[in-house]
C-alpha cells in the first residue's frame, strides 16, 4: 500500500509543478490597464455612457473603447493625449489616470495656483 501511496504522490507532485510552471499571473502593467478600464467604466456609468458614445467622444473606433474599457489593451498604446481625452469625456482628473499607469503626474494649472496661494 505505501508503494501505491508514494506513487499516487510522486504523480500529484509532478501535476502541481506543471500548474505552477503554467499558472499565468498577469503582469502589474496588465493589472494597472484593468483597473483604468474598470475605473473609466464606472465613470461612463455615472455620465451615462456607453461605450460606444465614449468610442465616439474620444474619435476611436468603438472595438478600441472595448479593449480600454475591458483592461485588455496593452498599456504603451495609451498615449498620454489618449489618457487626457479619456479623463475629459470620465470627468476625472488626468492625473488620476496617469497614476493609475504608474506614469509621471503633470502639474496642473491648479497646483500651480494652490503653491502660489502658500507662497502668499
Amino acid at each position: 500500500m505505501t508503494e501505491w501511496f508514494d506513487l499516487l504522490h510522486q504523480q500529484v507532485m509532478v501535476e502541481t509543478r506543471k500548474q505552477q510552471i503554467n499558472h499565468h499571473v498577469a503582469p502589474e502593467t496588465t493589472r494597472n490597464a484593468q483597473l483604468l478600464g474598470h475605473f473609466l467604466a464606472a465613470g461612463l456609468k455615472r455620465q451615462g455612457l456607453t461605450s460606444d458614445g465614449f468610442a465616439k467622444l474620444l474619435g476611436v473606433k468603438p472595438v478600441v473603447a472595448e479593449y480600454v474599457l475591458n483592461g485588455d489593451l496593452p498599456e504603451w498604446m495609451l498615449s498620454d493625449e489618449f489618457l487626457t481625452r479619456a479623463a475629459r469625456v470620465t470627468g476625472y482628473e488626468p492625473n488620476i489616470l496617469r497614476i493609475m499607469l504608474d506614469r509621471k503626474i503633470i502639474p496642473t494649472r491648479a497646483d500651480e495656483e494652490d503653491a502660489d496661494e502658500a507662497t502668499l
